[in-house]
């Protein structure tokens, strides 16, 4: 309706010119400070804005006219609808005008608050997450979902002696001041995107505490996601069983030290009987969630249980614990936060852990096969050749972001996810001031969601990612643009997954042996002269899914290609040895030295002192760190080419017929026979015969036209059948009609037997007017 609001230079672009004097006025009696417009010159005119808007209409961007009554229509449709981007939509309008008119006492300003609320709530399945105890009480689902949750969860407190009624006098007389609790809910979903069960948390406002008073320690650590993907690839070599368990209310199973005194006021919705709210408050016995310290408790008593029950912490990973039996052999189990990931071949051992779980933590649930962790959807199977597989797939999250940015089936189709020859650079002001294009979602957002998934399960998407993501404190349309490309190509290539398969007993090489690449885009970051780098690990000799992978721009600009590399080089040999020393905990023992793939000669040359120092003054102590990794027989390097280092994909975006090829050595999903797979194949087949993008565009074209005439055959097909069925049917009931005309000129004079006789057929014609056996003549209009 209006220009988007901007704040450069202390004013406000608007339709009816700028607003100045942008202050921060603190308002009395409140410790906060607030934005407020304060308007001198320009108040005549907004007030003449104002009578315009709400008496006659408001001529806006583009000659568009919106009327007042036009504006709440909108926003009374969108709320019926409840699709969130129109509600969104709408209230985003009245924000723009509230913003501009300044005034607190109109519809715009209630709206508006109305916005900000709606922006924090999210949308599960079609049913909207309360962001408040009004809103949940309001709500259909208080009586079946949320009352039940919210109960269920106080009980669950009470039960593990988290409270402890305190007189409010006693309270003060040791100079403490309570803390609030709220509720917090979420509508948790399973692996297939339905929902699975109504949460709702009682948590602390732990904001409010004083540092080294009310909480000392806050630091806690979880399961590395490299680790998640290593468990995953050893349950594929191995053949051992991947189980979870789940530890209900887990950091309230941790006590909270006796120097740290916290008290917090009662709930409305749950106070205690006997002890009213004006003269108790309570005393936290518990880490209830939301205290800082609440992770460091809960990981403190849970690392106390492993290493009491047998099991050893491995040096590099403080979540990972491992225990060898010379009986029943090993047990592997990692933890990220409350969920528990378990590896082991023997029933017995994952028995025996689960009985400590459940002797020392309150509430265990256990699933037998793993197959939904961290968002992540885990599907096992054996392929043609009888070797299993692990597929990881985040198909449901990239469903969930596609339909934020409003991508669909009918979305044209893309070949990758960003353009090769694209360049970015930074939003230059009143770069977008002429555009027409109006992004539907917040960039932020968006993209964080895309990062989690890139850096969990879709190393295919790293490096457009990392790209975008330098822009993310003020992204132009061209950025918007970009992301939806993204975005689109991910939900076209939802099914792919990142794959782990068996490698065959006769290949000759350890399928437990650490493989790593590196590489580097010299200074292709326009803003800032620096290097995107890349690096990626995988195991075995045949790279078929990648362990780990990174895609950064470093902290300092090269001066030279070869100090990219060897930048590049550097990450990565800090990488080697991290999963040298894990794998060695885990019984993976490094034989040899690490090979590690580059495709610069100078910077292997530097890297095994064959050439001279003197040019590398200026980064001597990080090459120096490389060549002792490299004495110590932890890594050597080896040389390859460009056109084979996989790490290449992580440094820029690669043409089409190339970006397919080295993300499926990435992705290891050369047997996956997904809905993408076509795309997939084609791209290789031009890639090995050295075809072009053009041959590839004709044949993905002949593809889809193909496709299109066999969807239109199959309709016409379902339509024929049932034109048939329709017919057969008519025809059954003409004869029907004959039969029952005939018996019922027996009993009935000929006026009441060719009235009912209509009736029948009149319903006839009504099934259906294309059949041409309907009779479109009454039998009374016949001559019988």
């Amino acid at each position: 309706m209006v220009d988007e609001i901007k704040v450069p230079n202390r004013q406000i672009n608007n339709v009816w010119g700028k607003l100045t004097d942008y202050d921060v006025i603190k308002h009395e009696n409140k410790d906060r400070v607030e934005p407020s417009i304060t308007r001198s010159d320009l108040t005549e005119k907004l007030r003449e804005a104002y009578f315009q808007l709400n008496s006659t209409s408001l001529s806006g961007v583009k000659g568009k006219v919106v009327t007042l009554k036009d504006m709440l229509s909108d926003s009374r449709r969108a709320n019926e609808s409840g699709d969130s981007n129109e509600i969104k939509k709408s209230l985003t309008q009245h924000v723009h005008v509230e913003a501009v008119l300044g005034d607190e006492n109109t519809v715009h300003k209630r709206l508006s608050d109305q916005f900000a609320m709606n922006a924090m709530r999210e949308i599960v399945c079609g049913k909207t997450t309360p962001a408040n105890d009004q809103e949940a009480m309001a709500s259909p689902d208080w009586e079946d979902h949320w009352k039940p949750s919210q109960k269920a969860e106080f009980d669950a407190l009470m039960r593990m002696k988290t409270f402890e009624p305190v007189l409010r006098t006693e309270m003060e007389r040791m100079g403490r001041k309570p803390k609030k609790l709220k509720n917090v809910r979420k509508i948790k979903v399973n692996r297939d995107g339905k929902i699975e069960k109504y949460k709702t948390r009682q948590v602390v406002q732990g904001f409010s505490l004083i540092p080294d008073m009310e909480f000392f320690e806050n630091y806690s650590s979880v399961l590395a996601p490299t680790n998640t993907r290593m468990l995953m690839y050893l349950s594929a070599q191995t053949g051992e069983k991947l189980s979870s368990a789940d530890v209900g209310n887990a950091f309230v199973e941790a006590d909270l030290p006796d120097d740290e005194v916290i008290f917090v006021e009662q709930h409305p919705e749950t106070e205690l009987e006997g002890y009213p709210r004006d003269k108790y408050v309570l005393r936290l016995r518990k880490c209830l969630y939301g205290l800082p310290q609440a992770g460091r408790g809960y990981q403190r008593d849970y690392t106390k249980l492993m290493l009491s029950e047998g099991f050893t912490q491995t040096s590099a990973e403080n979540c990972m614990f491992v225990k060898h039996d010379p009986i029943h052999g090993r047990i592997i189990v990692g933890s990220y936060v409350d969920d528990l990931i378990c590896l082991t071949g023997s029933d017995y051992l994952r028995d025996q852990w689960r009985a400590s779980l459940k002797k020392r933590f309150a509430k265990v649930t256990y699933d037998d096969e793993l197959d939904y962790i961290l968002g992540i959807r885990v599907d096992k199977g054996t392929d043609a050749n009888g070797m299993r597989y692990i597929e990881l797939n985040h198909g449901v999250a990239i469903e969930k972001i596609a339909k934020t940015v409003q991508v669909t089936e009918h979305t044209g189709f893309v070949k990758s996810p960003m353009d090769h020859s694209k360049k970015f650079r930074k939003k230059v002001d009143g770069e977008d001031d002429d555009s027409s294009y109006k992004p539907c979602y917040e960039y932020a957002s968006v993209l964080g969601g895309m990062l989690y998934l890139a850096n969990l399960s879709r190393p295919d998407l790293v490096t457009a990612t990392n790209r975008l993501s330098r822009y993310i404190s003020n992204p132009s349309h061209e950025h918007y643009r970009a992301l939806t490309k993204l975005v689109t190509f991910a939900y076209q290539t939802r099914e792919r997954c990142l794959r782990y398969t068996q490698t065959p007993d006769d290949v000759d090489c350890d399928p437990f042996r650490l493989f790593a690449a590196s590489d580097s885009s010299y200074a292709d970051c326009i803003d800032t002269g620096r290097s995107t780098i890349g690096r990626c690990l995988w195991m075995g000799k045949k790279c078929s899914g990648l362990i780990d992978w990174k895609s950064t721009l470093p902290k300092t600009a090269a001066s030279s290609s070869t100090e990219a590399e060897l930048q590049a080089a550097h990450e990565c040999t800090k990488d080697i040895i991290y999963n040298r020393v894990l794998l060695h905990d885990l019984g993976y023992k490094q034989i040899g030295s690490t090979r590690m793939m580059i495709d610069n000669n100078a910077c292997m040359s530097q890297i095994n002192a064959v050439a001279g120092v003197i040019k590398a003054r200026g980064y001597i102590v990080m090459l120096r760190k490389i060549q002792e990794t490299v004495h110590l027989g932890i890594m050597h390097t080896q040389r390859i080419d460009t056109k084979d280092n996989i790490a290449d994909m992580f440094t820029k975006p690669l043409p089409v017929l190339t970006f397919w090829r080295l993300t499926t050595l990435a992705m290891g999903d050369q047997g996956s026979k997904k809905k993408y797979a076509e795309v997939r194949d084609l791209a290789l087949a031009q890639e090995f015969n050295g075809g072009s993008v053009k041959q590839l565009n004709d044949q993905l074209r002949e593809a889809a036209k193909r496709a299109k005439l066999k969807a239109r055959a199959e309709q016409e097909s379902d339509r024929a059948r049932e034109r048939e069925s329709r017919r057969l049917q008519i025809a059954a009931l003409a004869s029907a009609l004959d039969i029952a005309k005939g018996l019922m000129t027996q009993d009935k004079g000929a006026g009441t037997v060719q009235t009912d006789t209509d009736q029948a057929a009149r319903r006839v014609i009504m099934m259906h007017d294309d059949v041409n056996v309907t009779p479109k003549v009454l039998p009374s209009q016949q001559n019988i």
